[in-house]
C-alpha cells in the first residue's frame, strides 16, 4: 500500500517565521515603555569646594574655577618634579582625545621651565594660570581643597596626588591617580558630568 506524500509545514510554522514575528513585536513593545522606568546612571559625588580665587592666565585674562564650565585642574609648582611631571602627563593625553575636555595648570607664578608650557601651546583647551599679582600668590586654599579632595583615600590610590575634576560651579566632582587607569576614569567621568550638566535645570 502507497504512503501517501507528507503534507508540506505551514509557512507559519517555520523557526524563521516565528524569530520574525517576535522580533516584530519586540521592537514596538520597546518603545511603548515609559522613560521612568528607565534610571540614569547617579551623579558624581562632591568631593570638595574649590574657592573662587583670582586668577589670571598668560594674556593676563581672568580665569575662574566658578565660570560655569567643567574642568581638569591640577595644582601644581615650579620646578616640576616627578609627581607633579605625572599628572602634567595625565593632561598631556587628555589634550590628544578625540574631544579633549577643558584644563587648568594652576601655578603660583607664570611659569619659566614648566612642562605644561608646550603641551598647552597644543590645543586651546588647555590654560595655565596664576594668581594675579607681579609677586608669586598664594595658593594655601587651593591646596586645602585639593587636599581635602582626597581625605577619604590613600595615598597609595592616588599616585601622584590626583588630578581633580571640578564643574561649573566650582565643586570638586573627582580626582584621578596619574597613570592610565587615571586617564581612563577620568575620560568616563568627563562624559558622565557633561551629560549630568546637560540634563540638569
Amino acid at each position: 500500500m502507497a504512503v501517501p506524500p507528507a503534507e508540506p509545514a505551514h509557512p507559519l510554522r517555520s523557526p524563521a517565521w516565528v524569530a520574525f514575528a517576535l522580533v516584530s513585536l519586540a521592537v514596538p513593545l520597546a518603545m511603548m515603555v515609559p522613560d521612568a522606568w528607565w534610571e540614569p546612571p547617579p551623579p558624581l559625588p562632591h568631593l570638595a569646594r574649590m574657592p573662587d580665587a583670582l586668577l589670571v592666565d598668560r594674556d593676563g585674562g581672568s580665569v575662574s574655577l566658578h565660570a560655569g564650565t567643567p574642568v581638569f585642574v591640577d595644582i601644581t609648582h615650579e620646578p616640576c618634579g616627578g609627581p607633579c611631571a605625572a599628572r602634567t602627563g595625565v593632561l598631556a593625553a587628555l589634550a590628544h582625545t578625540a574631544a579633549p575636555p577643558a584644563m587648568l595648570s594652576v601655578l603660583a607664578a607664570p611659569p619659566t621651565d614648566h612642562p605644561a608650557q608646550l603641551a598647552a601651546e597644543t590645543t586651546d583647551r588647555w590654560t595655565l594660570a596664576w594668581p594675579a599679582g607681579p609677586t608669586p600668590g598664594d595658593l594655601s586654599e587651593l591646596h586645602a581643597a585639593w587636599v581635602s579632595s582626597r581625605a577619604t583615600l590613600p595615598a597609595s590610590a592616588l599616585p601622584g596626588g590626583g588630578v581633580l575634576l571640578v564643574d561649573g560651579r566650582g565643586s570638586v566632582r573627582g580626582i584621578f591617580p596619574a597613570n592610565d587607569d587615571g586617564i581612563a576614569a577620568a575620560q568616563a567621568a568627563w562624559s558622565h558630568l557633561v551629560a549630568e550638566s546637560d540634563t540638569s535645570p
